[in-house]
C-alpha cells in the first residue's frame, strides 16, 4: 500500500509509530526501484524497549537501509526528532500507529501540535492524537498515510471535534476501508487515512471514500489483500475513480450534512444486493428470465448464451434443458462447451504475442536499472492484450501480473546487477531439460516399485484371519512372524492335513520373502539413480553457460505468468459455473414437483399395505 503516497527526488520519510519498519522499508525500496533517491528515514518507536528497537534496526540493515535514524521514547509525550527547536517536518509519514491507547498530557512536550483538541486520556482513544502529531510532523506539501480503527472516523464527543476540525481544514484526501483480519492481534477492520496538505485544486474540499472491505482472500488465522485487490486501490485513489458500490468522491458538504460523520459506509454501501425469490417459481418450476438476465455480463466474459443450459418454458420463465439431470453435468457441460475452450485458447494467444514483446526487454536487463519503468509499461501491454476479450477486468489483469512480478522481483533485481546467473536457475528445471531420459528411467522403477509394492500387499491380504486391535497394523514383518508361528503350530501336529495347510503358509512366507527382496532391489537401483542424477545435476550447473541459464530462466519467467493466466481463468469459470449451479438449487425441483412426488409415494405405501392385508380400499 506504499504506492498511495508517491516519491519524489530526496525525500524524507517518517513512521513516529514504528514496529519493524516494515512501512519504511516498503517505501525505501519503492523509491529505489525508481531511480530516485531516499534519505532522512525516519522510525520513531512508541515506548519501545532496548530489544525491540535493536530488531527495528538489524531489520532495516538487512535490507540495505544502513543510515535509517531510530529513536526509542513516547511520541505523543517527547517527540525526539526535533528542527530549529520544534518538531522537525517530513516529506511523507506512514503509519501504522497501535489501537485504542492510553496517553498523558503529563510533561507533553509541544502541544501546540495538537490544535483540534485532546482526546480523552484514559479512554483508549490516542488514535487522534496519533493522527494530529503526524500532521504537525508534516511539511506544507507533505502527504501522509496511516492506518486506524474505523471508530475515529464516528465517534461522538472530543473526537468529533478533532475530526470537524481536520474535515474543515480539507486535509483528508482519501479514507479507505480495509478487510477485517489484516492485522496481527486483533480480528477488526481498520481503514487508511490519506492526508494531504497540498489537494490538487480538482480535489478541494472533497473527500475520497474507498469501501475495500469485501475484496480480500482467506487464511486461516489472517486474511490479506491479494495483488488485484492492492492494484484496485492504488489505481483508483491514483485516478480518483468512482466505481459503484466501491468508491465515490464526496463533496464536505454533503459530510457537514451528516454532522462530520465519516463512516464509510455511509457513503460508499457496498452491501450485496437481495437475492431474488420468485414464489411462483419455486411453486410450480421454471427459472426466471429476469434472474437469468442478471447474469449476461458473467457469460459475456466466455461468449456465452445462457441456451447452453436453459430452454424456453414459457413467456417469463426457463428450464433446465430435458438431457440435464443431474447438478454434475452443469461442470461438464461449460468445461466442453466450445465457446469457453476458444475464450480460453484467445487468451494464451495473447499472452504469447505480449510474451513475445517483453521477452526482448527482459533480455535486455543486465546493466539497466529501470525495472519499475518496465514493471508499468508491461502491465500497460498486458493490458492493452487482455483486455479486449472482456473476460477480466483491468484489476484481474493487474493480479495476474502483480502474482508473476512478486514471484519474479528479486530474479530480476539478480539479473540487472549481475546477469545471467546460473545460481537461479533451479535444480528440478535443470533436471527436466537435460536429463529426460534419466528422469524416466526413475519413473520407470518407480512405477516397478509401486507393482512390487502392491503385490506384497495382495499377498499380505490372503492372511484374513487378523486382529488388527490385538496384533497392530499388517506390516511383512508381522505377517512373517505370525505365518512361522502359524506353520511352526501345523508341524508339530501328525496329520496330512496339517502339512497340506502348513505347505501352504511356507510358499506364502517364501512369495512374501520374495517380494521383499524385489522391493530392497528395486529401492537400491532408484537410491542409486538418485545420486547419479544429483551427480550430473551439480556438474551441468557448474558448467552452464550463460545463454543457457538465460533461456531456462526466460522459459521459467513465461511458464509462471502461463499459470497465473490459467488460474485467473479457472476461477473465472468457476464462477460461470456457480451461477447455473444456483439456479439449479433454488429452481430446479418445484414444490408441485414435491407434492406429486409425494402422492406417488403415499399411492406405492398403501398399496403395499392392502397387500399386506392392513386394510382393504373402500
Amino acid at each position: 500500500m506504499v504506492r498511495l503516497v508517491k516519491p519524489c527526488e530526496g525525500m524524507s520519510i517518517y513512521d513516529p509509530t514504528v514496529g519493524s519498519g516494515g512501512f519504511l522499508i516498503e517505501a525505501f525500496h519503492y523509491v529505489e526501484e525508481q531511480g530516485q533517491n531516499p534519505r532522512n528515514l525516519a522510525l520513531y518507536g512508541q515506548e519501545l524497549n532496548g530489544l525491540t528497537w535493536s530488531i527495528c534496526k538489524m531489520n532495516m540493515i538487512l535490507h540495505g537501509i544502513n543510515d535509517a535514524h531510530i529513536e526509542n521514547e513516547d511520541v505523543l509525550t517527547t517527540p525526539m526528532f526535533l528542527e530549529n527547536g520544534y518538531i522537525k517536518r517530513f516529506d511523507r509519514i506512514l503509519a501504522n500507529p497501535p489501537f485504542s491507547e492510553n496517553y498523558t498530557r503529563a510533561n507533553m512536550q509541544f502541544e501546540e501540535r495538537f490544535k483540534y483538541d485532546f482526546t480523552p486520556e484514559n479512554g483508549k482513544k490516542a488514535d487522534l492524537m496519533f493522527l494530529q502529531h503526524m500532521i504537525a510532523s508534516l511539511k506544507d506539501d507533505g502527504v501522509m498515510a496511516t492506518v486506524m480503527p474505523h471508530g475515529v472516523l464516528f465517534r461522538g464527543g472530543q473526537e468529533k471535534v478533532i475530526r470537524e476540525g481536520i474535515v474543515r481544514d480539507d486535509l483528508i484526501e482519501a479514507i479507505i476501508g480495509l478487510p477485517p483480519k489484516l492485522f496481527y492481534n486483533t480480528g477488526i477492520p481498520a481503514c487508511i487515512i490519506v492526508i494531504n496538505k497540498n489537494k490538487p485544486e480538482h480535489l478541494k474540499n472533497k473527500i475520497l471514500f474507498i469501501n475495500a472491505d469485501r475484496e480480500y482472500g482467506e487464511g486461516r488465522n489472517q486474511n490479506f489483500l491479494r495483488p488485484e485487490d492492492i492494484e484496485k486501490i492504488v489505481t483508483v485513489f491514483d485516478e480518483k475513480k468512482e466505481i459503484p458500490k466501491y468508491s465515490r468522491l464526496v463533496d464536505i458538504k454533503e459530510i457537514e450534512e451528516n454532522d462530520f460523520n465519516l463512516n464509510i459506509r455511509r457513503y460508499v454501501d457496498n452491501s450485496p444486493d437481495p437475492e431474488i425469490e420468485d414464489v411462483r417459481a419455486q411453486l410450480f418450476g421454471g427459472v426466471p428470465k429476469k434472474e437469468v438476465l442478471l447474469y449476461e455480463k458473467q457469460l459475456r466474459k466466455f461468449n456465452l448464451s445462457y441456451d447452453i443450459l436453459l430452454a424456453e418454458k414459457s413467456e417469463n420463465y426457463l428450464e433446465f434443458k430435458k438431457d440435464i439431470t443431474d447438478r454434475n453435468q452443469i461442470r461438464e457441460l461449460i468445461d466442453n462447451c466450445t465457446e469457453v475452450k476458444v475464450t480460453i485458447e484467445k487468451h494464451k494467444e495473447k499472452l504469447l504475442d505480449w510474451w513475445q514483446l517483453v521477452r526482448t526487454e527482459i533480455e535486455q536487463f543486465f546493466g539497466r536499472n529501470n525495472l519499475w519503468k518496465f514493471r508499468n509499461e508491461a502491465l500497460k501491454k498486458l493490458k492493452e492484450s487482455l483486455l479486449p476479450i472482456g473476460t477480466f477486468d483491468e484489476f484481474k489483469v493487474a493480479g495476474i501480473f502483480a502474482n508473476w512480478w512478486e514471484e519474479l522481483v528479486y530474479d530480476f533485481k539478480s539479473i540487472v546487477s549481475a546477469g545471467w546467473n546460473r545460481n537461479l536457475v533451479e535444480r528440478e528445471r535443470i533436471k527436466e531439460k537435460y536429463f529426460k531420459e534419466d528422469v524416466e528411467e526413475m519413473e520407470e522403477l518407480e512405477s516397478r516399485l509401486a507393482e512390487i509394492e502392491a503385490d506384497l500387499s495382495e499377498l499380505l491380504e490372503e492372511v484374513e484371519d487378523w486382529d488388527e486391535e490385538q496384533q497392530g497394523d499388517k506390516t511383512a514383518s508381522k505377517v512373517k512372524e505370525f505365518l512361522k508361528d502359524l506353520v511352526k503350530d501345523l508341524r508339530s501336529k501328525d496329520s496330512e492335513a496339517s502339512r497340506r495347510e502348513a505347505k501352504k503358509w511356507e510358499d506364502l512366507l517364501e512369495n512374501i520373502a520374495q517380494k521383499e527382496k524385489e522391493i530392497k532391489k528395486v529401492r537400491s537401483e532408484i537410491s542409486r539413480k538418485q545420486k547419479e542424477i544429483e551427480n550430473k545435476i551439480d556438474e551441468k550447473i557448474e558448467s552452464i553457460t550463460e545463454e543457457e541459464a538465460k533461456e531456462l530462466l526466460l522459459v521459467k519467467f513465461f511458464e509462471l505468468i502461463s499459470n497465473q493466466l490459467e488460474k485467473y481463468l479457472n476461477a473465472e469459470k468457476k464462477e460461470l459455473i456457480k451461477i447455473f449451479e444456483k439456479l439449479w438449487d433454488k429452481y430446479h425441483v418445484s414444490l408441485e414437483h414435491l407434492l406429486k412426488e409425494r402422492e406417488q409415494e403415499v399411492s406405492r405405501l398403501n398399496k403395499f399395505l392392502e397387500e399386506l392385508g392392513y386394510y382393504e380400499r373402500v
